[in-house]
């Protein structure tokens, strides 16, 4: 019921979406300012869920290093992080502050703004400190690039991408995010996980499968929910820093690879836990691919400085 319930809204936002884009396009401002509240909803969504909030709970009162005691931070040494409800809860909520973020910078390309919202780099900085304290020591590299989001400016008008201070965060956020992927896919208990999903076929194959699960109580946040949740993190990261990128230099269009990795991991994320709501990527997704910006960039003698 869930799952039919979330599939049948997308359809409605995609329609909305095809119609807006035949009579006089797609708004990025528009867009983003109504599906921000929706970004913040699946934070806040964490906490009411009985199975992450138990993951949390635990999280919280072992400390955050307790989902790997020994080694707390470094995801390729022995021992390997339990892919339990502690690891499970802690991506999902990082995921939900990924949406914000990247929301945020991509409102801030449509309106040409000349700086990134200050809100973006707080919650990269923060994210990025809790992260690496419980599981993903790489992770700690977002305080710096969230500095830099808080510092960067784009592009002057004429001048070349890479004297962008802009374009340099978004580049060292890309890096990041091979740098998280590379380090998942060498973790044994990632490798059979993924295993794990593939022999049962990937549809519903998680252990937990979203909203439905949550309000019949059945499902714990295991191995595949977890993991999943982490490699999403590191494609969130790639579309963060793309879409920084693109606010440096002010490209008429989000590149394309934002909107289709958007719209890939919704329907991955959707296939494994289908009553959850990450078939809502496809719509945003989309939105990447088609919205343009409210403004151009202004030449005046202001920006020419």
């Amino acid at each position: 019921m869930v799952g039919a319930t979330v599939t049948g809204v997308v359809v409605v936002n995609l329609y909305s979406l095809y119609k807006r884009h035949r009579h006089g396009g797609i708004s990025a401002q528009d867009y983003t300012t109504e599906v921000l509240p929706l970004a913040a909803s699946h934070f806040i969504v964490g906490p009411v869920m009985a199975q992450t909030r138990a993951g949390l709970q635990d999280l919280f009162l072992g400390g955050l290093r307790s989902i790997n005691a020994c080694h707390p931070a470094a995801l390729t040494c022995e021992p390997y992080p339990i892919l339990g409800p502690k690891f499970g809860a802690i991506h999902y909520m990082h995921v939900s502050l990924q949406h914000v973020t990247t929301t945020l910078v991509w409102r801030d390309w449509a309106t040409r703004s000349p700086k990134l919202t200050p809100l973006a780099g707080w919650v990269s900085i923060v994210g990025g400190l809790v992260m690496s304290a419980c599981c993903s020591a790489h992770l700690v590299l977002m305080l710096p690039i969230g500095v830099g989001m808080l510092m960067c400016s784009p592009a002057q008008p004429g001048r070349p991408c890479y004297t962008a201070s802009g374009w340099w965060v978004g580049a060292a956020t890309k890096l990041l995010a091979v740098l998280h992927l590379a380090a998942g896919s060498t973790v044994p208990t990632m490798r059979a996980a993924i295993n794990a999903s593939l022999l049962r076929g990937v549809f519903a194959s998680s252990e937990f499968l979203g909203f439905g699960a949550a309000m019949s109580g059945i499902g714990i946040l295991g191995p595949i929910w977890g993991t999943a949740h982490f490699f999403l993190v590191g494609l969130n990261l790639w579309i963060l820093g793309s879409t920084i990128q693109d606010w440096a230099i002010a490209s008429p269009m989000l590149r394309r690879s934002s909107g289709l990795i958007n719209i890939g991991s919704g329907l991955l994320l959707a296939a494994l836990a289908p009553s959850s709501g990450y078939l809502s990527c496809v719509p945003d997704g989309v939105a990447m691919l088609l919205a343009t910006p409210t403004r151009q960039p202004k030449m005046d003698s202001t920006t020419r400085k």
